[in-house]
């Protein structure tokens, strides 16, 4: 395996090759993917320009946190204490950890070497503002040596009770940014999702109809005209879907027919929020100088976003002695 490093005065890139087909390339800068090169392609979205890259509200690669997705009214109670967050989707919600999340901060790190795999560890502590307690993370990107796959380890704890809910923000395209994902199939082991209202907060957890059933998998634009997702702020997919079986780890599979590319993705998280790119930017990007809408598919697994908002779930935050772990796969063939 080959490593390598790239300096932006105080960000580090660490492009590791493996055996195979894959060099990934992370970022200190938001603990991110920065490429997924495989079989020569850069399978994500990736801003050709760092100061971008950086400080985009797109979060192209990004971790996301102390929490994923909208938080309803930017509010949330916690411990019988209300706090405000910041109104940073449409003035209305709190999105991906506001303004100064994690997205935004640079990670210290260290690269092991080991028998089967390199391991990059990002580390930060990101500190009480908004939300209460001081929150240690330490993101483990293992690269295997002989088998074309990047696991992403999460582990998470609290100086006081809070919310915790860590993703990655990658935006996939398996054509390496040739063509739009609508003839990408896209696979979901998930039997029901959000019903959102015009803020994309869930209204309700439903069963998936046809439009939302990607257990059979199917072209990603098959129904992407349909007025359930056209009428709507949405303007395409941007739900969570949930597992139908919490104990499988399988939750996704995307591929690309002409490509001949696949992606499988396994986690210990019990949802995916699946965005189809339908707000593209005017940045250039690697392989894609013009971002199209429906260019690309982010799958961020995850917890169901607002959760600490739903009704008999107040109490599901992550509280001082407590360990937050989970793990998302990404596996290439």
């Amino acid at each position: 395996m080959r490593v390598s490093y790239i300096k932006d005065n105080e960000v580090t890139f660490i492009e590791v090759e493996n055996n195979k087909n894959l060099c990934v390339t992370l970022c200190s800068f938001g603990a991110s993917f920065y490429k997924m090169i495989f079989k020569g392609k850069n399978r994500i979205m990736t801003p050709l320009n760092y100061s971008e890259f950086y400080h985009n509200e797109q979060y192209y690669g990004k971790l996301i946190g102390r929490f994923a997705g909208r938080i309803n009214d930017a509010k949330c109670v916690i411990q019988g204490k209300e706090y405000n967050l910041p109104k940073n989707w449409n003035g209305i919600n709190s999105l991906h950890g506001g303004p100064k999340g994690i997205s935004f901060m640079n990670f210290s790190y260290e690269v092991k070497e080991l028998e089967n795999s390199v391991d990059v560890i990002f580390k930060a502590i990101e500190k009480e503002n908004y939300l209460p307690g001081d929150v240690s993370y330490t993101i483990t990107y293992h690269i295997y040596k002989d088998i074309d796959e990047v696991c992403l380890d999460i582990l998470a704890t609290t100086t006081k009770e809070t919310i915790c809910n860590v993703t990655n923000h990658a935006y996939f395209t398996l054509s390496g940014g040739k063509k739009n994902v609508l003839d990408e199939q896209l696979e979901l082991q998930c039997k029901y999702h959000g019903d959102l209202d015009n803020n994309l907060i869930a209204k309700d957890i439903i069963e998936v109809s046809e439009i939302m059933d990607f257990r059979k998998p199917h072209a990603i634009g098959a129904y992407i005209d349909n007025p359930y997702l056209q009428n709507h702020t949405s303007f395409g997919y941007d739900h969570f879907f949930v597992k139908e079986n919490k104990d499988n780890a399988f939750i996704a599979r995307l591929k690309d027919i002409e490509e001949n590319v696949e992606l499988t993705i396994y986690t210990s998280y019990p949802a995916v929020v699946v965005y189809t790119d339908n707000y593209p930017t005017k940045m250039e990007f690697d392989g894609c100088k013009n971002e199209a809408k429906y260019q690309a598919i982010a799958l961020e697994c995850q917890d169901i976003p607002n959760l600490i908002n739903m009704k008999g779930h107040e109490n599901d935050t992550l509280k001082p002695g407590e360990k937050f772990r989970q793990y998302i796969r990404y596996h290439f063939e």
